[in-house]
Protein backbone atom coordinates (compact mmCIF):
# COMPACT_ATOMS: atom_id res chain seq x y z
CA UNK A 1 0.00 0.00 0.00
CA UNK A 2 1.38 3.18 -1.00
CA UNK A 3 1.94 6.56 0.69
CA UNK A 4 -0.61 9.31 1.30
CA UNK A 5 1.07 12.43 0.24
CA UNK A 6 0.34 15.24 2.76
CA UNK A 7 -1.06 17.64 0.23
CA UNK A 8 -2.98 17.62 -2.93
CA UNK A 9 -0.47 16.95 -6.16
CA UNK A 10 -1.62 18.94 -9.56
CA UNK A 11 0.67 18.53 -12.84
CA UNK A 12 1.39 21.96 -15.14
CA UNK A 13 4.16 22.50 -17.54
CA UNK A 14 4.42 25.97 -18.98
CA UNK A 15 6.73 27.24 -22.41
CA UNK A 16 9.68 29.53 -21.68
CA UNK A 17 10.49 31.69 -24.11
CA UNK A 18 13.99 31.61 -25.80
CA UNK A 19 16.52 34.47 -25.46
CA UNK A 20 16.49 36.86 -28.08
CA UNK A 21 19.26 39.25 -29.70
CA UNK A 22 18.02 42.26 -31.63
CA UNK A 23 19.81 45.10 -33.12
CA UNK A 24 18.02 47.99 -32.05
CA UNK A 25 20.59 50.74 -33.79
CA UNK A 26 23.44 51.06 -36.36
CA UNK A 27 26.08 53.77 -35.76
CA UNK A 28 25.38 56.08 -38.82
CA UNK A 29 22.99 56.14 -42.09
CA UNK A 30 25.92 56.03 -44.54
CA UNK A 31 29.81 54.82 -44.70
CA UNK A 32 33.05 53.61 -46.65
CA UNK A 33 33.76 50.51 -47.46
CA UNK A 34 36.65 50.46 -45.46
CA UNK A 35 35.24 51.90 -42.07
CA UNK A 36 33.75 50.01 -39.17
CA UNK A 37 29.99 50.12 -38.29
CA UNK A 38 28.83 49.68 -34.91
CA UNK A 39 25.55 48.53 -33.84
CA UNK A 40 23.63 48.02 -30.80
CA UNK A 41 21.91 45.17 -29.56
CA UNK A 42 19.51 43.85 -27.10
CA UNK A 43 19.76 40.48 -25.16
CA UNK A 44 16.32 39.52 -23.88
CA UNK A 45 16.97 37.12 -21.51
CA UNK A 46 20.64 35.39 -20.82
CA UNK A 47 22.85 33.61 -22.42
CA UNK A 48 25.62 31.04 -21.18
CA UNK A 49 28.78 31.47 -20.95
CA UNK A 50 30.26 29.47 -24.01
CA UNK A 51 27.55 31.89 -25.98
CA UNK A 52 28.89 32.96 -29.91
CA UNK A 53 27.35 35.55 -31.23
CA UNK A 54 27.70 35.92 -35.36
CA UNK A 55 26.18 38.99 -37.55
CA UNK A 56 24.56 38.21 -40.88
CA UNK A 57 23.78 41.18 -43.76
CA UNK A 58 21.27 41.43 -45.98
CA UNK A 59 21.04 43.77 -49.21
CA UNK A 60 17.81 46.06 -49.34
CA UNK A 61 16.43 46.26 -53.12
CA UNK A 62 19.49 43.50 -53.79
CA UNK A 63 20.82 40.15 -53.85
CA UNK A 64 23.73 40.47 -51.60
CA UNK A 65 23.32 38.12 -48.60
CA UNK A 66 25.92 36.97 -46.17
CA UNK A 67 27.72 36.26 -42.91
CA UNK A 68 30.41 38.67 -42.01
CA UNK A 69 33.30 36.32 -40.83
CA UNK A 70 33.64 37.36 -37.49
CA UNK A 71 32.43 35.85 -33.84
CA UNK A 72 31.65 37.77 -30.60
CA UNK A 73 31.94 35.72 -27.37
CA UNK A 74 31.26 38.16 -24.60
CA UNK A 75 27.47 39.45 -25.50
CA UNK A 76 25.70 37.39 -22.66
CA UNK A 77 23.34 39.81 -21.37
CA UNK A 78 21.81 43.63 -21.65
CA UNK A 79 23.04 46.19 -23.72
CA UNK A 80 25.97 47.36 -25.67
CA UNK A 81 27.47 47.90 -28.88
CA UNK A 82 30.17 45.84 -31.08
CA UNK A 83 31.84 46.44 -34.09
CA UNK A 84 32.11 44.86 -37.68
CA UNK A 85 33.89 45.83 -40.90
CA UNK A 86 31.89 45.19 -44.51
CA UNK A 87 33.86 42.15 -46.56
CA UNK A 88 34.85 44.06 -49.78
CA UNK A 89 33.79 41.25 -51.69
CA UNK A 90 30.45 42.83 -51.52
CA UNK A 91 31.01 45.17 -54.85
CA UNK A 92 32.19 44.49 -58.59
CA UNK A 93 33.71 46.38 -60.04
CA UNK A 94 31.55 49.13 -61.79
CA UNK A 95 29.01 48.86 -59.02
CA UNK A 96 26.90 52.00 -56.92
CA UNK A 97 26.02 52.30 -53.45
CA UNK A 98 24.75 49.64 -51.57
CA UNK A 99 22.14 49.89 -48.39
CA UNK A 100 22.25 46.87 -45.67
CA UNK A 101 20.72 45.75 -42.69
CA UNK A 102 22.16 43.15 -40.11
CA UNK A 103 20.48 40.53 -37.84
CA UNK A 104 22.15 39.08 -34.75
CA UNK A 105 22.54 35.15 -34.97
CA UNK A 106 23.42 33.34 -31.68
CA UNK A 107 24.82 29.39 -30.58
CA UNK A 108 24.47 28.64 -26.74
CA UNK A 109 26.66 25.34 -26.08
CA UNK A 110 26.78 25.83 -22.38
CA UNK A 111 24.49 23.74 -21.31
CA UNK A 112 25.43 20.57 -24.04
CA UNK A 113 25.90 18.17 -21.87
CA UNK A 114 22.72 18.21 -20.92
CA UNK A 115 21.56 18.02 -24.43
CA UNK A 116 20.51 21.81 -23.96
CA UNK A 117 20.89 23.49 -26.99
CA UNK A 118 19.89 27.13 -27.64
CA UNK A 119 20.63 28.61 -31.26
CA UNK A 120 18.32 31.33 -33.09
CA UNK A 121 16.06 30.75 -35.32
CA UNK A 122 14.62 33.34 -37.67
CA UNK A 123 15.80 36.30 -35.62
CA UNK A 124 14.70 39.67 -37.43
CA UNK A 125 16.99 41.54 -39.48
CA UNK A 126 17.21 45.35 -38.16
CA UNK A 127 14.53 48.11 -39.08
CA UNK A 128 17.36 50.44 -40.17
CA UNK A 129 19.78 50.22 -42.37
CA UNK A 130 22.67 52.02 -43.65
CA UNK A 131 24.06 52.89 -47.13
CA UNK A 132 27.65 51.46 -48.21
CA UNK A 133 29.46 53.66 -50.72
CA UNK A 134 30.92 51.76 -53.30
CA UNK A 135 34.80 52.08 -54.41
CA UNK A 136 34.97 54.39 -58.01
CA UNK A 137 35.24 52.61 -61.21
CA UNK A 138 38.55 53.30 -62.03
CA UNK A 139 37.42 52.28 -65.90
CA UNK A 140 34.28 54.88 -65.46
CA UNK A 141 34.17 56.78 -69.08
CA UNK A 142 32.08 58.41 -70.95
CA UNK A 143 31.18 59.00 -75.24
CA UNK A 144 30.68 61.91 -77.08
CA UNK A 145 27.47 61.99 -79.42
CA UNK A 146 28.65 64.34 -82.05
CA UNK A 147 31.80 62.10 -82.03
CA UNK A 148 35.61 62.62 -80.86
CA UNK A 149 36.76 64.20 -84.28
CA UNK A 150 36.09 68.10 -84.53
CA UNK A 151 35.32 70.50 -87.30
CA UNK A 152 35.89 73.38 -85.28
CA UNK A 153 35.51 75.09 -81.87
CA UNK A 154 32.05 74.34 -80.19
CA UNK A 155 30.37 73.06 -77.34
CA UNK A 156 30.75 68.89 -76.95
CA UNK A 157 28.08 67.40 -74.64
CA UNK A 158 29.64 64.03 -72.99
CA UNK A 159 27.18 61.65 -71.66
CA UNK A 160 28.65 58.96 -69.21
CA UNK A 161 28.55 55.57 -69.47
CA UNK A 162 27.04 53.50 -66.73
CA UNK A 163 27.49 56.55 -63.90
CA UNK A 164 27.58 55.59 -60.14
CA UNK A 165 25.02 56.80 -57.62
CA UNK A 166 25.25 59.89 -56.01
CA UNK A 167 28.98 60.02 -57.23
CA UNK A 168 30.11 63.64 -58.97
CA UNK A 169 32.18 63.48 -62.17
CA UNK A 170 33.99 66.65 -63.89
CA UNK A 171 35.91 66.25 -67.36
CA UNK A 172 39.71 67.19 -66.78
CA UNK A 173 42.03 68.01 -69.71
CA UNK A 174 44.51 65.69 -69.23
CA UNK A 175 47.48 67.80 -70.48
CA UNK A 176 47.06 70.23 -67.55
CA UNK A 177 44.73 69.34 -65.15
CA UNK A 178 42.21 71.74 -65.94
CA UNK A 179 38.80 71.34 -65.54
CA UNK A 180 36.39 71.53 -68.87
CA UNK A 181 32.72 70.83 -67.33
CA UNK A 182 32.09 73.63 -65.11
CA UNK A 183 30.49 72.71 -61.65
CA UNK A 184 30.34 68.57 -60.53
CA UNK A 185 27.86 66.77 -62.11
CA UNK A 186 26.21 64.19 -59.71
CA UNK A 187 24.25 61.26 -61.03
CA UNK A 188 21.29 60.50 -59.77
CA UNK A 189 19.42 57.42 -60.46
CA UNK A 190 15.95 58.68 -60.08
CA UNK A 191 16.24 61.57 -62.66
CA UNK A 192 19.09 59.00 -64.54
CA UNK A 193 20.54 62.32 -66.25
CA UNK A 194 23.98 61.91 -68.05
CA UNK A 195 24.68 64.34 -70.10
CA UNK A 196 27.62 66.56 -69.08
CA UNK A 197 28.00 70.23 -71.33
CA UNK A 198 32.06 70.66 -71.73
CA UNK A 199 33.46 74.07 -72.64
CA UNK A 200 36.21 75.46 -74.31
CA UNK A 201 37.73 72.40 -76.46
CA UNK A 202 39.65 74.10 -79.44
CA UNK A 203 42.39 72.06 -79.92
CA UNK A 204 43.20 68.07 -79.67
CA UNK A 205 42.20 67.15 -76.08
CA UNK A 206 42.68 64.15 -74.08
CA UNK A 207 40.07 64.09 -71.46
CA UNK A 208 39.58 61.53 -68.34
CA UNK A 209 36.57 61.78 -66.12
CA UNK A 210 37.53 62.81 -62.35
CA UNK A 211 34.87 61.09 -59.94
CA UNK A 212 34.14 61.75 -56.44
CA UNK A 213 32.38 58.94 -54.09
CA UNK A 214 29.08 60.17 -52.13
CA UNK A 215 26.47 58.67 -50.64
CA UNK A 216 22.98 59.88 -51.41
CA UNK A 217 22.61 61.86 -48.12
CA UNK A 218 25.92 63.54 -48.83
CA UNK A 219 30.07 63.21 -49.59
CA UNK A 220 31.57 61.50 -46.54
CA UNK A 221 35.09 62.80 -45.23
CA UNK A 222 36.85 58.84 -45.34
CA UNK A 223 35.70 58.34 -49.12
CA UNK A 224 35.52 61.73 -50.63
CA UNK A 225 38.93 61.59 -52.81
CA UNK A 226 38.68 62.43 -56.22
CA UNK A 227 39.92 59.90 -58.52
CA UNK A 228 41.08 59.78 -62.28
CA UNK A 229 39.78 57.52 -64.01
CA UNK A 230 41.63 55.32 -66.57
CA UNK A 231 40.05 55.86 -69.53
CA UNK A 232 41.20 58.35 -71.67
CA UNK A 233 39.02 60.25 -74.21
CA UNK A 234 40.35 61.28 -77.25
CA UNK A 235 39.20 64.91 -78.96
CA UNK A 236 40.69 65.48 -81.78
CA UNK A 237 40.17 68.14 -84.18
CA UNK A 238 40.35 67.38 -88.07
CA UNK A 239 42.70 71.03 -89.83
CA UNK A 240 39.75 72.36 -92.02
CA UNK A 241 39.57 71.25 -95.87
CA UNK A 242 39.55 74.00 -97.58
CA UNK A 243 38.00 75.24 -101.18
CA UNK A 244 40.44 76.28 -104.31
CA UNK A 245 40.36 77.61 -107.38
CA UNK A 246 42.55 76.74 -110.51
CA UNK A 247 44.58 80.04 -111.33
CA UNK A 248 44.81 79.61 -114.87
CA UNK A 249 47.27 82.08 -115.35
CA UNK A 250 50.07 80.35 -112.53
CA UNK A 251 48.31 76.88 -113.11
CA UNK A 252 48.48 76.58 -109.32
CA UNK A 253 45.37 76.15 -106.97
CA UNK A 254 44.56 79.29 -104.92
CA UNK A 255 42.56 79.51 -101.45
CA UNK A 256 39.17 80.45 -101.95
CA UNK A 257 37.73 82.96 -98.75
CA UNK A 258 34.13 84.09 -98.16
CA UNK A 259 32.60 86.40 -100.50
CA UNK A 260 35.13 84.97 -103.32
CA UNK A 261 33.68 85.59 -106.98
CA UNK A 262 34.43 84.85 -110.22
CA UNK A 263 33.43 85.82 -113.73
CA UNK A 264 33.87 83.41 -116.61
CA UNK A 265 33.06 83.14 -120.20
CA UNK A 266 30.29 80.51 -121.07
CA UNK A 267 32.48 77.24 -121.34
CA UNK A 268 35.74 78.16 -120.10
CA UNK A 269 37.44 75.92 -118.13
CA UNK A 270 37.10 75.81 -114.52
CA UNK A 271 38.03 73.60 -111.67
CA UNK A 272 37.80 73.96 -107.94
CA UNK A 273 39.66 71.68 -105.14
CA UNK A 274 39.03 70.62 -101.89
CA UNK A 275 42.38 70.84 -100.24
CA UNK A 276 44.18 70.81 -97.19
CA UNK A 277 47.23 72.69 -96.64
CA UNK A 278 47.18 73.03 -100.41
CA UNK A 279 47.46 68.96 -100.60
CA UNK A 280 44.85 66.39 -101.32
CA UNK A 281 43.90 64.39 -98.28
CA UNK A 282 41.76 61.37 -98.74
CA UNK A 283 38.40 62.13 -96.46
CA UNK A 284 35.15 59.17 -96.51
CA UNK A 285 33.25 61.31 -98.45
CA UNK A 286 33.27 65.00 -100.41
CA UNK A 287 29.78 66.08 -101.92
CA UNK A 288 29.69 69.21 -104.23
CA UNK A 289 26.45 71.67 -104.72
CA UNK A 290 25.64 74.49 -106.61
CA UNK A 291 23.37 77.09 -104.61
CA UNK A 292 22.24 74.47 -101.97
CA UNK A 293 22.63 71.25 -100.96
CA UNK A 294 19.49 70.26 -103.10
CA UNK A 295 21.06 70.58 -105.78
CA UNK A 296 24.04 67.94 -105.88
CA UNK A 297 26.47 67.78 -108.69
CA UNK A 298 29.03 65.23 -108.03
CA UNK A 299 30.10 63.28 -105.04
CA UNK A 300 33.48 61.92 -103.42
CA UNK A 301 35.81 63.08 -105.62
CA UNK A 302 38.13 65.99 -104.12
CA UNK A 303 38.18 68.01 -107.70
CA UNK A 304 34.66 69.93 -109.56
CA UNK A 305 35.70 70.19 -113.13
CA UNK A 306 33.67 71.47 -115.90
CA UNK A 307 32.30 67.70 -117.40
CA UNK A 308 28.66 66.91 -116.42
CA UNK A 309 28.85 69.49 -113.55
CA UNK A 310 27.55 72.62 -115.49
CA UNK A 311 30.05 74.93 -113.27
CA UNK A 312 31.53 76.66 -116.85
CA UNK A 313 27.95 77.25 -117.88
CA UNK A 314 25.68 77.72 -114.90
CA UNK A 315 25.92 80.94 -112.72
CA UNK A 316 25.36 79.87 -108.74
CA UNK A 317 27.36 79.35 -106.01
CA UNK A 318 29.22 76.39 -105.37
CA UNK A 319 30.56 74.36 -102.72
CA UNK A 320 31.83 71.02 -101.25
CA UNK A 321 30.58 69.30 -98.00
CA UNK A 322 32.86 67.13 -96.57
CA UNK A 323 32.67 63.95 -94.18
CA UNK A 324 35.43 62.93 -92.52
CA UNK A 325 34.39 60.23 -90.16
CA UNK A 326 31.94 62.09 -87.52
CA UNK A 327 33.03 65.30 -88.62
CA UNK A 328 31.00 66.84 -91.41
CA UNK A 329 30.88 70.68 -92.19
CA UNK A 330 30.55 72.51 -95.45
CA UNK A 331 33.24 74.73 -96.99
CA UNK A 332 33.24 78.48 -98.58
CA UNK A 333 31.01 78.89 -101.75
CA UNK A 334 32.74 80.77 -104.65
CA UNK A 335 30.15 82.69 -106.83
CA UNK A 336 30.82 81.94 -110.35
CA UNK A 337 28.93 84.32 -112.75
CA UNK A 338 28.74 82.93 -116.13
CA UNK A 339 29.09 85.68 -119.26
CA UNK A 340 27.01 84.56 -122.00
CA UNK A 341 28.50 84.42 -125.38
CA UNK A 342 26.64 87.55 -127.39
CA UNK A 343 24.73 86.51 -130.22
CA UNK A 344 26.02 86.18 -134.22
CA UNK A 345 27.31 90.28 -135.24
CA UNK A 346 25.79 91.66 -138.32
CA UNK A 347 28.36 93.97 -140.16
CA UNK A 348 26.43 97.62 -141.54
CA UNK A 349 28.38 99.06 -144.52
CA UNK A 350 28.35 102.46 -143.11
CA UNK A 351 29.73 104.33 -146.26
CA UNK A 352 30.95 103.15 -149.90
CA UNK A 353 30.17 100.67 -151.85
CA UNK A 354 30.88 96.68 -151.83
CA UNK A 355 31.40 96.35 -155.59
CA UNK A 356 32.92 98.84 -157.76
CA UNK A 357 35.56 100.33 -160.32
CA UNK A 358 39.64 100.01 -159.07
CA UNK A 359 39.10 103.62 -158.38
CA UNK A 360 35.92 103.15 -156.57
CA UNK A 361 36.55 104.66 -153.04
CA UNK A 362 37.07 103.13 -149.39
CA UNK A 363 34.08 101.37 -147.84
CA UNK A 364 33.30 101.91 -144.17
CA UNK A 365 31.96 98.54 -141.94
CA UNK A 366 31.10 98.72 -138.20
CA UNK A 367 30.18 95.88 -135.79
CA UNK A 368 27.33 96.43 -134.00
CA UNK A 369 26.83 98.67 -130.45
CA UNK A 370 27.01 98.11 -126.95
CA UNK A 371 30.16 95.92 -126.55
CA UNK A 372 33.64 96.36 -124.95
CA UNK A 373 35.65 94.22 -127.33
CA UNK A 374 36.25 93.84 -131.13
CA UNK A 375 37.45 91.77 -133.06
CA UNK A 376 38.02 91.70 -137.00
CA UNK A 377 39.75 88.70 -139.28
CA UNK A 378 41.83 91.73 -140.53
CA UNK A 379 43.15 91.95 -136.77
CA UNK A 380 41.96 95.86 -136.32
CA UNK A 381 40.34 96.15 -132.53
CA UNK A 382 37.85 99.04 -133.30
CA UNK A 383 34.07 99.34 -133.77
CA UNK A 384 34.63 101.18 -137.37
CA UNK A 385 37.24 100.16 -139.84
CA UNK A 386 37.91 101.16 -143.62
CA UNK A 387 38.73 99.04 -145.89
CA UNK A 388 40.34 100.54 -149.18
CA UNK A 389 41.14 97.74 -151.61
CA UNK A 390 42.95 98.38 -155.06
CA UNK A 391 44.05 96.32 -158.03
CA UNK A 392 47.36 96.12 -158.97
CA UNK A 393 49.69 95.16 -161.60
CA UNK A 394 47.65 93.14 -164.35
CA UNK A 395 44.98 91.77 -162.25
CA UNK A 396 41.56 92.34 -163.88
CA UNK A 397 39.87 92.64 -160.10
CA UNK A 398 40.48 92.40 -156.62
CA UNK A 399 38.54 91.13 -153.82
CA UNK A 400 38.51 90.97 -149.78
CA UNK A 401 36.15 89.87 -147.20
CA UNK A 402 35.65 91.19 -143.60
CA UNK A 403 34.37 89.24 -140.25
CA UNK A 404 34.41 90.37 -137.03
CA UNK A 405 33.49 88.57 -133.12
CA UNK A 406 32.29 90.98 -130.49
CA UNK A 407 32.66 90.63 -126.23
CA UNK A 408 32.36 91.96 -123.23
CA UNK A 409 35.09 90.10 -121.62
CA UNK A 410 38.80 89.95 -123.10
CA UNK A 411 38.76 87.53 -126.14
CA UNK A 412 41.38 85.61 -124.36
CA UNK A 413 38.98 84.50 -121.59
CA UNK A 414 36.74 82.56 -124.99
CA UNK A 415 33.83 85.01 -124.32
CA UNK A 416 33.89 86.21 -127.78
CA UNK A 417 30.64 85.84 -130.16
CA UNK A 418 31.01 83.39 -133.44
CA UNK A 419 31.93 85.53 -136.28
CA UNK A 420 29.82 87.39 -138.28
CA UNK A 421 28.87 86.60 -141.65
CA UNK A 422 31.43 87.95 -144.54
CA UNK A 423 31.50 91.15 -146.01
CA UNK A 424 32.53 90.89 -149.33
CA UNK A 425 34.32 93.88 -150.91
CA UNK A 426 35.22 93.67 -155.11
CA UNK A 427 36.79 96.04 -157.13
CA UNK A 428 37.30 95.47 -161.08
CA UNK A 429 40.15 97.32 -163.40
CA UNK A 430 38.60 99.94 -165.81
CA UNK A 431 39.77 98.65 -169.41
CA UNK A 432 41.24 101.74 -171.66
CA UNK A 433 40.56 101.34 -175.42
CA UNK A 434 43.20 102.54 -177.71
CA UNK A 435 42.30 102.60 -181.25
CA UNK A 436 44.47 102.34 -184.66
CA UNK A 437 44.34 102.14 -187.91
CA UNK A 438 46.61 98.91 -187.90
CA UNK A 439 47.62 95.98 -185.91
CA UNK A 440 50.49 98.46 -184.91
CA UNK A 441 49.25 100.71 -182.21
CA UNK A 442 51.77 103.24 -183.31
CA UNK A 443 49.31 104.08 -185.90
CA UNK A 444 47.08 104.87 -182.82
CA UNK A 445 43.76 107.08 -183.83
CA UNK A 446 43.80 110.36 -181.58
CA UNK A 447 40.47 112.04 -180.19
CA UNK A 448 39.28 114.02 -182.89
CA UNK A 449 41.11 112.93 -185.85
CA UNK A 450 38.66 112.17 -188.82
CA UNK A 451 39.43 109.51 -191.21
CA UNK A 452 39.25 109.43 -195.22
CA UNK A 453 37.72 106.38 -196.11
CA UNK A 454 36.54 105.50 -199.85
CA UNK A 455 34.10 102.51 -198.82
CA UNK A 456 35.38 100.62 -195.95
CA UNK A 457 38.81 101.34 -193.12
CA UNK A 458 39.59 98.43 -191.10
CA UNK A 459 40.15 99.61 -187.37
CA UNK A 460 42.13 98.18 -184.91
CA UNK A 461 41.02 97.95 -181.02
CA UNK A 462 43.79 97.91 -178.41
CA UNK A 463 43.36 97.36 -174.76
CA UNK A 464 46.39 98.70 -172.36
CA UNK A 465 48.55 96.10 -173.03
CA UNK A 466 47.75 93.77 -175.67
CA UNK A 467 45.43 93.58 -179.28
CA UNK A 468 41.65 92.44 -178.45
CA UNK A 469 40.04 92.88 -181.43
CA UNK A 470 39.14 94.24 -184.68
CA UNK A 471 36.43 95.41 -186.42
CA UNK A 472 35.59 96.82 -189.94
Amino acid sequence: MGRILPFEYESDQQSIANQVLLVTSIGAEASCLDESITLGYEVRGRFGTDNIVTVTFDEIDGTGFGEIDVEYRDILSGTGTLDLDIPSDIFTNGDSNKSFRFRLNYDDDTFADDNLDFASNGELYSEESIEIVAPVDLDATASIASGTLRCEEDDLVMTLSSPQAYFSYEVINSADGSVVSGDPFVYDPDEDLRDILITGIAEDADLQLRVTASSSIGSLAACSDAILSTSVIQVRFVEDLELNLLNTNRNVYELVDAGDALQVCQGTAVSLRVLRGGSTVSVDRIEWFRDNVNIPLADSDFELTNDANGINNRTGDYFARITDGDCVYITESITVTIEESPDQPEIAVVSGELTGCRDEGPVVLSAPDGFTYYQWSSGEETQTIEVDLAVSGSSESASTSRTVQVSNRPFAQSCGSVSSEAVVIERYRNVDFNLSTSSNISTQILEGDELNACSSERIYFHDEFINTTNST
